[in-house]
């Protein structure tokens, strides 16, 4: 009578050890060996849910490194094709100069990678500096900034904000509200709009950054924030973009304890908030 629930406990122990974190003791009656095995149970559920987590963690940081290894795969592989090309063929001034500004152009995409590896690494390691910051100001200088960006396509820049002051890390948030605006032109085609907005809502203050593109889907939606995920990989690509744009400002929100969401119908448009908690 004693000897079998420890014998069903040491199995349940042993099948653990191997690594069968489903595995739980048999619980019947209340005398003290299910008391035991109930504890065992609530162990074992919480061993076994560390390592999901652990789990899901290193395939986000293996998808992240499959990720980085093929961005810089393809102007390094561009960079060697131009300067073999340079180095072996007979070609006239004019091609020369052509492959050159290739060669820096996939330098620079090179080096623009490390940074924004930088940017993230620099707000995950060091605390912010936050001070009293104009929100529209900087929303109008903002879009003053990207103004010639958004008229070579066809998408006009607007703001939709009252004076407001924010408590928060000036030149992070200035970099949060560009990342979203620059994206939310690249998803627009000609005549498209792009309103920087921000209002207070009871304790809290909304930055939003809409516009009318080519929205996304709700698979897109759920990795959207993810280093190097694109949602169109192709025009990403040919638009500069790395797919470090949102990852970053996901970065940027967490940090001031604001949350980052997205509102986003296929065809009809998206707008990004972010939500900071007024202190």
């Amino acid at each position: 009578k004693l000897a079998k629930p420890l014998e069903k406990l040491r199995f349940a122990t042993k099948e653990i050890s191997n690594g069968n974190f489903n595995s739980r003791a048999p619980v019947s009656g209340k005398d003290e060996f299910s008391v035991l095995a109930e504890d065992f149970n609530r162990m074992a559920e919480h061993i076994g849910n560390q390592m999901e987590e652990l789990e899901a963690v290193a395939q986000t940081k293996q998808r992240m490194l499959d990720n980085l290894a093929h961005e810089m795969r393809t102007p390094l592989t561009s960079i060697r094709g131009y300067a073999e090309y340079l180095r072996n063929a007979n070609i006239s001034e004019a091609e020369k100069l052509e492959a050159i500004e290739y060669i820096i152009s996939e330098s620079e995409r090179l080096k623009f990678i490390g940074e924004r590896m930088l940017d993230e690494a620099f707000i995950r390691e060091n605390q912010i500096c936050p001070e009293n910051v104009n929100i529209s100001e900087m929303i109008f200088e903002i879009i003053k900034k990207l103004s010639a960006k958004a008229s070579d396509k066809g998408v006009a820049l607007k703001s939709d904000t009252e004076e407001i002051y924010l408590n928060c890390d000036k030149l992070l948030t200035e970099l949060l509200i560009s990342n979203l605006a620059d994206n939310a032109i690249k998803a627009c085609g000609s005549d498209g709009v792009v309103v920087i907005g921000c209002k207070k809502e009871n304790d809290t203050t909304v930055l939003s950054v809409c516009d009318n593109g080519r929205g996304m889907t709700s698979e897109q939606i759920a990795h959207i924030t993810e280093p190097f995920y694109r949602t169109d990989k192709s025009r990403s690509r040919n638009e500069g973009g790395t797919g470090l744009g949102l990852s970053l400002c996901e970065k940027i929100a967490l940090a001031h304890n604001a949350k980052l969401s997205f509102d986003t119908e296929l065809q009809k448009g998206t707008t990004a908030f972010v939500t900071f908690t007024n202190s």
